[in-house]
């Protein structure tokens, strides 16, 4: 798949942040803090401002961090989490760096979707290359998200399944599972064409590659995935093949299919 860099800023990633959440346990009226470890690029200019924001999508929240300059980062005095007291999930976090030499205010390096270290969290929160998770979700039983920055994110609503076994029902897979593969790749393979940034293609050797071959990998399917630039229904007429085989192999209709009466 190629790469796509659509502005002259520097991307961050895990070499360059790593954020950490207090334990629940120590938060006071669920308000937990974070810390911050970062190692900017050499290139960035020395007295350039760092912020930290947390965020989280629905329903809407931010918080902004002054964080100094890349020579010299300077915490805060309060890094708690006000604005996501008592939140079932943790937000995500974003790195920016601004200009204050040439454009003051040009952003200049920034990365996002930062999943920080949560000390509470499960050790294994993956099926296989899906990441499962339980919240709100305001309606739905079930949404994938893609604000995980290393990966899809399946996330089931708390109230539908409070002992969160759901993923192992026959019904929920023979359901839901081609559906997440659908969405997945018509995610990767469409990003640009519905206003994306190119950000899912930056690292072919992460994610998005594995969740291209996923099919070939996992079931065997035949037909390597196009590049973005194919044609629109050829792209669509391999995201159903794809779909249609998995499913197909992993015998999701004869999990629903109704049981043999095998007396005589």
């Amino acid at each position: 798949m190629p790469s796509f860099n659509y502005t002259n800023r520097r991307k961050l990633n895990r070499e360059h942040t790593q954020i950490a959440l207090s334990p629940k346990k120590d938060a006071k009226d669920g308000v937990r803090t974070f810390t911050a470890e970062l190692s900017l690029p050499d290139k960035l200019h020395p007295d350039a401002l760092v912020f930290i924001e947390a965020y989280r999508g629905s329903p809407p929240a931010r918080m902004r961090f002054a964080w100094g300059s890349v020579a010299n980062p300077q915490p805060p005095d309060d890094c708690r989490l006000t604005d996501f007291a008592n939140d079932t999930a943790p937000p995500l976090f974003r790195v920016k760096v601004t200009d204050v030499a040439e454009k003051p205010g040009r952003l200049l390096a920034n990365g996002s979707q930062i999943k920080p270290t949560d000390p509470d969290e499960a050790p294994d929160t993956r099926k296989g290359i899906l990441y499962t998770s339980w919240g709100e979700n305001n309606g739905p039983v079930w949404v994938v998200s893609f604000e995980n920055i290393d990966g899809p994110e399946l996330i089931i609503d708390e109230s539908a399944d409070p002992d969160h076994d759901l993923p192992l029902t026959k019904h929920f897979k023979a359901l839901v599972y081609p559906e997440i593969i659908r969405q997945v790749l018509a995610r990767l393979l469409f990003s640009e064409e519905e206003g994306g940034e190119g950000e899912l293609h930056d690292d072919t050797l992460g994610w998005p590659k594995r969740w291209l071959y996923f099919p070939r990998d996992a079931f065997g399917f035949s037909e390597p995935p196009p590049d973005i630039s194919a044609d629109r229904q050829d792209r669509l007429n391999w995201i159903t093949e794809a779909v249609n085989h998995c499913a197909k192999s992993a015998g999701f209709c004869g999990l629903l299919a109704p049981e043999e009466d095998n007396e005589a």
